[in-house]
């Protein structure tokens, strides 16, 4: 009896020891809170007035075990998925309805992989005003030499035009949750600017493809007081985000530029060939 006993205590200590060595401490990155008023889109995010929390960068991420949830003030908890794409692999994000009551609370996100807890609270946005979106949105260029292109809408009192960013996803890479892949992410020089130039060399490493479905996005921001202003989603309070979506246009290939150029000629000399007769009878 008593070795089975002393068997069973070992067993259990042995379990325990394996339920302590997979929990991993968590690390927990850039979390955020902010109303943002969202255009028809796309990419798989809901349009509307939203409230938008979570966290930049959680470590280990879900893939390595982590869950979350997510709490305004007192209420209870709800589970925050996973949001991971090419700029953020190892965001947790979500996003509800606003209402001013939520508004007026802090959030608490918590974030549990084994025996491992973490927690953040951030506190409540307040009675903020709902960013206007921007308009007009287009794109030139040809190929993957692109501009962006957007008209600022007019920014009502109480809210001010602090900083812009453009957002790049991939319409053709969707994640099970129906989202498209975000492959660039870039803050304008000026939060005024109404272009961008995209970069042949994107933020994440990445280059556009040819015959390929994009999106743009062009995020308005509003800033929190006291808060870096060089932190992306910790210092946005309230934003837009209008959406633009296009196929980028096939390469024309040598061969066929050489086939334009001896078409070109051609035509030249067809065209000088008419033309001598009528002179010649001219004179």
């Amino acid at each position: 009896m008593q070795s089975k006993y002393l068997a069973g205590l070992l067993a259990a200590g042995l379990l325990l020891n394996g339920v302590l060595a997979s929990a991993a401490p968590i690390t927990v990155e850039n979390a955020f809170y902010f109303r943002e008023n969202r255009g028809a889109n796309d990419v798989g995010a809901t349009a509307g007035d939203r409230l938008v929390f979570g966290a930049g960068s959680v470590v280990p991420n879900a893939a390595g075990g982590t869950v979350a949830t997510r709490a305004f003030g007192s209420g209870a908890p709800v589970a925050l998925p996973p949001n991971g794409s090419t700029v953020n692999p190892n965001q947790f994000s979500g996003s509800t309805n606003y209402t001013l009551a939520r508004a007026l609370a802090p959030i608490n996100l918590i974030f549990t992989n084994g025996l491992d807890t973490t927690s953040v609270s951030l506190g409540a946005i307040g009675n903020i005003g709902l960013m206007p979106l921007a308009f007009d949105l287009g794109v030139s260029g040809t190929g993957t030499a692109l501009t962006f292109n957007w008209t600022d809408p007019v920014i009502p009192a109480g809210l001010a035009l602090e900083r812009a960013q453009i957002r790049l996803y991939d319409l053709d890479n969707i994640d099970a949750q129906g989202d498209a892949d975000l492959i660039h992410s870039a803050f304008l020089t000026s939060s005024t600017d109404t272009s961008y130039a995209l970069p042949a060399l994107l933020s994440t490493g990445l280059s556009l493809q040819f015959e390929h479905h994009y999106a743009f996005g062009i995020r308005l921001e509003d800033l929190r007081d006291g808060v870096d202003p060089t932190l992306a989603g910790p210092a946005r309070l309230s934003s837009s985000q209008a959406y633009f979506s296009f196929m980028t246009s096939a390469p024309v290939s040598e061969p066929g530029i050489h086939a334009l150029m001896a078409f070109g000629l051609a035509m030249i000399g067809w065209v000088g060939r008419r033309k001598k007769p009528k002179d010649r009878a001219a004179n």
